[in-house]
């Protein structure tokens, strides 16, 4: 309908999130290693009962009738939790809730963490109209834009400028944006800058060859691909480059690094 009466330009749109509070809260949230902490410490209170029963039992003690109803606790909470890690080894996630099962902890502009879900909206730069949005389950903007893109080709856009800040910065997002033939705008993180290292080798002021997959550092030597290295998190595979040590000028290296 906002097409047809001429309200959404189609050209360039706009993508952010917003986290909106769960009903849910980080008591009912269990992570992997919650979950591992807790069976630790369940482990433990059901070996110190009975150790303590087998202490009374050699005691003759009669008054421990409790003790087996505090066991039987423990061990049905165990067994909850126990439960629980199977289902995430199960779905392959990290975290799970027992209630509002979609929602995850996420940062908020508090500077803490609660359970929420992230609402990612698409905004049409014409008359600022909200044209798609979608909940997804990311705590941050990682690999949303590449989503976003998706979406906004199903709705039948092309050609069109997608814009976000630096949370959606990603190389291998970025990448597969282009080859939609969407072009994107997206504010640069900003890179390390070590304190110690001079202005002139920080991140940003090597060059990257695409061709020859290496990079020339500020002082016109070359940096070969070294390693690969796996990110779980936001799923992407880190490249690392480096220059062999003996091929750097010694007053170069002096200035660049810290280990002597």
């Amino acid at each position: 309908m906002c097409r047809s009466w001429d309200l959404v330009g189609g050209e360039s749109f706009a993508r952010d999130g917003s986290k909106f509070k769960a009903s849910n809260n980080k008591k009912s949230n269990f992570s992997r290693k919650k979950l591992e902490t807790r069976l630790q410490g369940l482990d433990k209170k059901i070996d110190e009962y009975l150790n303590e029963m087998d202490e009374a039992d050699r005691r003759e003690y009669e008054d421990h009738k409790k003790a087996p109803k505090e066991l039987m606790a423990l061990v049905e909470r165990k067994e909850t939790y126990e439960s629980y890690k199977k289902q995430l080894d199960e779905t392959d996630e990290n975290e799970m809730s027992t209630v509002d099962p979609d929602a995850r902890l996420m940062g908020n502009n508090r500077g803490g963490v609660e359970m929420s879900y992230n609402v990612q909206s698409t905004v049409d730069a014409k008359h600022s109209l909200i044209v798609d949005y979608n909940i997804s389950t990311n705590p941050s903007d990682q690999g949303e834009l590449e989503i976003g893109a998706k979406r906004l080709l199903r709705l039948g856009f092309r050609k069109f400028i997608f814009m976000g800040d630096k949370g959606y910065f990603n190389g291998k997002c970025l990448f597969k944006v282009k080859k939609m033939k969407v072009k994107a705008i997206i504010s640069p993180q900003k890179p390390p800058a070590p304190k110690e290292q001079p202005e002139a080798f920080h991140a940003n002021k090597f060059i990257y060859d695409e061709k020859n997959d290496c990079y020339t550092c500020p002082a016109g030597t070359f940096c070969q691909p070294a390693a690969r290295r796996k990110h779980f998190v936001r799923d992407t595979t880190i490249k690392n480059h480096a220059q062999h040590v003996h091929t750097i000028n010694s007053v170069i290296r002096a200035k660049v690094t810290i280990a002597q």
